[in-house]
């Protein structure tokens, strides 16, 4: 400890951003990511997975980055 009191870790000067990627609806199965490019592989996979639309939301404000829903048809064309 030093004379002043016990020393402190400087604040860092860049924010720290938090990526989640989730499934609306499904509490409980959230992966976090410390990058956006490190989030947006596995929401991406998910996404094509799910057959869903993939959003980016900021400041409850939604982007839509991708969708896969296509065609929701019978495939056979009936």
């Amino acid at each position: 400890m030093s004379p002043a009191g016990p020393l402190k870790t400087p604040c860092r000067a860049t924010p720290q951003w938090r990526f989640r990627v989730c499934i609306q609806g499904e509490h409980g199965r959230s992966l976090f990511f410390s990058s956006f490019t490190h989030a947006a592989s596995p929401g991406d996979e998910l996404a094509t997975a799910k057959r869903t639309r993939f959003l980016l939301v900021e400041d409850d404000i939604p982007t839509l980055l991708a969708d896969y829903r296509g065609d929701q048809r019978d495939p056979s064309g009936r």
